[in-house]
């Protein structure tokens, strides 16, 4: 899974306006796929204890959706024959199908019904997500089992991975700044105060220098939008076509939609941020023109380095990434990597303009380090966050509070703060999370989280990274009332 959020089991959404705002975070849940949608398996773990003692029953499925989609993948888990394609067409989404294949998930299941029957341990869920913990026999220990629902309630994330060891929350900045530091993979944290002329610095740990964002990149394509909006070169309410040049890969819901579809500028924009839809995102960049996104990086924050090359610049739509990552030839991602803008621009026009025939069960290689990804420092996304914020303000970006709050990444943890804005986003070895909080008595933070490893395996389950955030979070709610 990779770039792009994916729901959270763990967090009910603020301002209820219906059911997908209420399907929050989207971080991944999975690893698979670069953008978005997917299922993965992990090797149960021998020998890990527990969660029920024998004295205690096994928690019971609520009657509910997510409750009886959970009760099917736990009956297909225990069967004495692998699931057939039919079962899996009636459980999960077309989208992940897609992704993963039917052979493939197939394959899973062959794996874990080894160490039948899997018991239930235990189980939370909402109204589209739940997570639970199964525990196997035969020395098989316990899998974390992460489901959610699509708009049609069918599974489109299933996960099973190792369950998450306990772990003591930080209760102060600097045990925030050493959780960072003991992470496996290569992370960056940054909290501050910045509703000032400067930001405050609160913690800083780790890199900060410019890092991959995954689908962070899409704050950038929200400010070009409002400029253009205010320019009045395109509206809310204008329509795009999504077509078979414009279609991507999930994450998302628009890429299922069939040639000659029209949404509205508004609507690309809410999926776009608030389920990472990778369609959405390139409609609105092809409307806007990729110059339109290059011209807006300054404005919204982004310090190039004097004689180096933009690292943005061209900029890259998620198919341009697609394909260059994972279906071009090696020497064209070398290319990428040493090309100077003009270049690059070469390479960008010879990217096919029809039918996307990127394999989604082969973007599992990190391409980040061939500068295949957009970047940006955490300074630089939290001045990209505050530059939204402003444009949020005004009668062009009126809309973009609720576009931006829609999903708020984590649970809040208190009633102290609001969660303003959150971007997160995901690929092969990146991981990033991006949050705008207004806190006590209007004081405003910024919190950005940045993890890139040359690997895919250190960053697949996201809840190991955002546990600093979830710390950071729980210490602005115990802040004093500001000034």
């Amino acid at each position: 899974m990779v770039f792009l959020d994916r729901p959270s089991p763990h967090a009910p959404g603020p301002r209820p306006r219906g059911r997908a705002s209420r399907r929050v975070v989207a971080l991944l849940a999975g690893s698979a796929l670069l953008l978005g949608l997917g299922a993965c398996a992990a090797t149960p773990t021998e020998g890990s204890p527990a969660s029920a003692s024998a004295e205690s029953l096994p928690p019971v499925l609520p009657d509910t959706v997510v409750g009886q989609r959970a009760g099917a993948v736990l009956q297909l888990l225990n069967a004495a024959s692998p699931p057939t394609e039919a079962e899996l067409t009636a459980l999960l989404a077309p989208g992940s199908l897609a992704q993963v294949t039917p052979a493939g998930f197939i394959e899973v299941f062959k794996n874990l019904q080894e160490a039948r029957p899997w018991t239930l341990t235990s189980f939370d869920s909402l109204d589209v997500a739940a997570e639970g913990v199964i525990s196997g026999s035969k020395g098989a220990g316990e899998l974390s089992m992460r489901l959610i629902l699509d708009e049609s309630d069918l599974i489109e994330t299933l996960w099973f991975g190792a369950v998450a060891p306990p772990r003591t929350p930080a209760t102060s900045w600097e045990e925030v700044g050493k959780e960072v530091v003991g992470l496996p993979s290569n992370t960056s944290l940054r909290v501050a105060r910045v509703d000032g002329d400067i930001p405050e610095v609160i913690v800083e740990s780790g890199e900060s220098a410019p890092r991959p964002l995954g689908s962070i990149f899409k704050l950038y394509v929200l400010g070009a939008l409002v400029d253009a909006i205010e320019a009045g070169t395109i509206g809310w309410d204008d329509e795009l076509t999504v077509t078979e040049g414009t279609r991507s890969l999930p994450s998302g819901q628009l890429q299922n939609l069939p040639d000659g579809a029209t949404v509205t500028v508004r609507e690309a924009a809410q999926k776009a941020i608030e389920i990472s839809d990778n369609t959405g995102t390139d409609l609105l960049i092809a409307a806007l023109g990729r110059e339109a996104v290059e011209a807006v990086l300054p404005r919204m924050g982004q310090r190039e380095e004097p004689g180096q090359p933009a690292r943005n610049v061209p900029f890259l739509t998620t198919r341009d990434l697609f394909w260059l990552g994972w279906a071009a030839e090696p020497g064209v991602r070398e290319s990428w990597k040493t090309g100077d803008e003009s270049a690059r621009r070469a390479l960008l026009a010879g990217v096919p303009t029809g039918a996307i025939t990127v394999d989604p069960a082969a973007l599992t290689r990190p391409v980040w380090t061939e500068g295949l990804d957009w970047f940006a420092s955490p300074a630089e996304v939290e001045a990209a966050q505050l530059a939204l914020h402003r444009r949020a303000q005004t009668p062009a970006g009126e809309p973009l509070a609720e576009i931006l709050a829609a999903n708020p990444g984590l649970p809040v943890p208190s009633d102290r703060l609001d969660i303003l804005s959150f971007k997160g986003g995901s690929a092969p070895g990146v991981l990033a999370g991006s949050w705008l909080v207004a806190g006590p008595e209007g004081a405003l933070y910024a919190i950005t989280l940045q993890v890139a490893d040359p690997g895919a395996a250190p960053v697949l389950d996201p809840m190991i990274y955002f546990g600093p955030v979830q710390d950071a979070l729980a210490l602005l709610a115990a802040e004093p009332s500001a000034p």
